[in-house]
C-alpha cells in the first residue's frame, strides 16, 4: 500500500489537499502485467523511453483507478468500493494532477510504482518464485 498526499485546485480555486491510499495484491499485479505487451513494468518503460504520454496516460487512468482505495480500520481488507474515497479522487482534480505529475516526472512515476508494489513480494506465492511476481 502506498499514501500519496495530492494538492490540486478545486472549482472554487482554492488550493486542496489530500491524502489518498492505493494499493495493489499480488493477484491484481499478474492481471494487469498479463494485460501489456512484455509485462507492465517493461512497458511503461518502454512507453516513458519512446515518450508515448497517451498510451502511458491509459495505463495511468486504469492503474489508479484500480488501486485506489482505503484500509480498513483492522487493517484486514483494502476496500475500493467506498464510493466517497473514490469520487473524492475522480471528481476533484487529484487524479488529474497525479496523471500530470506521472507524466511530467517518469522518477515519480517509478517511485509510485515501486511503493505499490512493495507489498506485493511478502505474497507467500511470490516468495515461491511466481515468474510473473518475481518480475516485481
Amino acid at each position: 500500500m502506498i499514501t500519496k498526499t495530492v494538492k490540486y485546485i478545486d472549482f472554487d480555486g482554492n488550493e486542496q489537499e489530500d491524502t489518498f491510499q492505493f494499493n495493489m495484491n499480488a493477484a491484481e499485479f499478474v492481471k494487469l502485467d498479463a494485460s501489456q505487451k512484455g509485462g507492465l513494468i517493461k512497458s511503461l518503460q518502454n512507453l516513458v523511453e519512446i515518450q508515448n504520454n497517451e498510451e502511458i496516460y491509459k495505463i495511468l487512468e486504469s492503474l489508479l483507478l484500480d488501486t485506489i482505495g482505503r484500509k480498513s480500520q483492522d487493517g484486514k481488507r483494502f476496500i475500493k468500493t467506498d464510493p466517497d474515497t473514490v469520487a473524492l479522487f475522480t471528481e476533484s482534480n487529484a487524479m488529474s494532477e497525479m496523471i500530470i505529475e506521472f507524466l511530467q516526472n517518469p522518477d515519480r512515476l517509478a517511485s509510485f510504482m515501486e511503493g505499490l508494489t512493495a507489498g506485493i513480494v511478502q505474497s507467500p506465492q511470490a516468495k515461491k518464485d511466481h515468474p510473473v511476481l518475481k518480475k516485481v
